[in-house]
């Protein structure tokens, strides 16, 4: 009796934290998605499908082929992974490129073409990473080398010689006659520095420092890497007048910390300082 009495809440817990292999749901979701990018696209200029079907093809082609290939990779190598994030992925940049293939129909340029080649890159970068990297913990282990390559990157367009200034912003870099934003490649750095310190500094982030309202305020010692890195970030971004991706770190800051601690008073405060930095840059960018 005392052994059936005891096993069976053992059993219960066992089943409550079984996680479920969503691919199916995933699947769905990015047929969904795939039918909103390709559509976008088609919709941009309906005549060119006829007239001249050779771009949206390629580019469905690659959205799709792409696309799948993740989820199958996913299937195998990462059954339990979240089944929206693909999807999500997918429908934004299938929206990004019918935005540019609107932009070249007006300006007579190419740029989707390059940013097709690019997307199927990144897929495929994608892949090898989940099939080559067993356990994602294993990132723990560049937590801080995440945030100076996160700086050096920022810092790059800044480099005289190297860096270009282009309608104003300088986030570019020019290499062999080529240019790219290696503030890019800083988003992912960034997010692998939040997601390793958050996971081994979240008990602390939580539970200690004092409490103000409805809000926990962590202790500064906790959380100073982490906000050093949002300043290094959002003040090299302002230093090169791009505001809208210095709000999407911000954003990114806000997300990670909130998924970590679960408390809203975070999206509430984190809001507040974004409408009174927006309202502050708004002013001194108009000088």
């Amino acid at each position: 009796m005392s052994n059936a009495v005891t096993s069976a809440p053992a059993n219960a817990t066992e089943d409550r934290v079984t996680p479920k292999p969503r691919r199916i749901t995933e699947l769905f979701l990015l047929l969904i998605a795939l039918g909103i990018g390709i559509g976008a696209n088609i919709l941009v200029d309906p005549d060119q499908l006829t007239e001249d079907p050779v771009r949206i093809i390629t580019s469905g082609a690659v959205l799709a082929g792409g696309g799948l290939l993740v989820h199958v990779v996913l299937w195998i190598r990462a059954r339990y992974a979240d089944p929206y994030l693909l999807p999500i992925a997918v429908a934004l940049n299938g929206l990004g490129l019918a935005m540019i293939h609107r932009i070249d129909l007006s300006t007579g340029q190419t740029a989707s073409d390059t940013q097709v080649v690019w997307t199927g890159l990144a897929m495929v970068v994608a892949c090898v990473v989940l099939w080559f990297l067993k356990d994602h913990r294993r990132l723990r282990q560049i937590t801080y080398i995440s945030l100076a390559l996160s700086a050096l990157l920022l810092l790059l367009p800044m480099i005289p010689g190297l860096g270009v200034e282009i309608n104003g912003a300088r986030l570019w870099i020019s290499v062999a006659g080529r240019t790219f934003q290696p503030g890019e490649i800083a988003k992912i750095t960034l997010a692998i520095f939040f997601a390793g310190y958050l996971s081994t500094n979240r008990d602390l982030i939580m539970l200690a420092g004092r409490k103000i309202g409805p809000v926990r305020l962590p202790r500064f010692k906790d959380i100073a890497p982490m906000f050093a890195a949002w300043l290094i970030a959002i003040g090299v971004l302002v230093l090169q007048r791009d505001l809208g991706t210095a709000i999407l770190f911000f954003g990114l800051f806000l997300v990670m910390i909130y998924l970590a601690t679960g408390r809203m008073g975070w999206i509430v405060l984190g809001v507040s300082l974004m409408l009174v930095g927006g309202f502050v840059a708004s002013r001194i960018f108009s000088m």
